[in-house]
């Protein structure tokens, strides 16, 4: 019973949203911006025409996608025609203005936000207990 009581494993922490059954994306983005979600989010989300200057030369969102040889450019297509290599598709982790449906945690959301990128889509949420395990 003393060892019950030490080590007790009951879960203090309160859930700000657990009374709230549906909440609208700019509710949810609102909690996330003031910091009072934390958890991961499934958005859709990109860089605005007037910003693409500034993120220009480090894009701002990393995702893992396949390139595909339509996708590299001139240079690189030169290259494989002189050296008469095959392109293979690849799986690359890249920089980009733009992500659909990308799984994010909530702290690099803000910074994205906060940073000017847009979120045209929120797909789900998960909330998580913001203490260390």
């Amino acid at each position: 019973r003393a060892f019950k009581r030490r080590n007790d494993v009951r879960n203090s922490y309160v859930y700000p949203t657990e009374h709230i059954f549906r909440m609208t994306e700019r509710e949810l983005l609102r909690y996330v911006l003031d910091g009072s979600m934390f958890g991961v989010i499934e958005i859709d989300i990109n860089v605005p025409d007037s910003l693409k200057p500034h993120f220009e030369e480090m894009p701002p969102i990393f995702k893992n996608t396949i390139v595909e040889e339509k996708d590299i450019g001139d240079h690189m297509r030169e290259y494989l025609l002189s050296s008469k290599k095959k392109f293979k598709n690849t799986r690359y982790l890249i920089g980009s203005m733009f992500a659909t449906k990308i799984l994010l945690i909530t702290p690099l959301l803000k910074w994205y936000i906060e940073h000017g990128l847009v979120v045209t889509k929120v797909y789900q949420f998960v909330e998580f207990n913001p203490q260390r395990a």
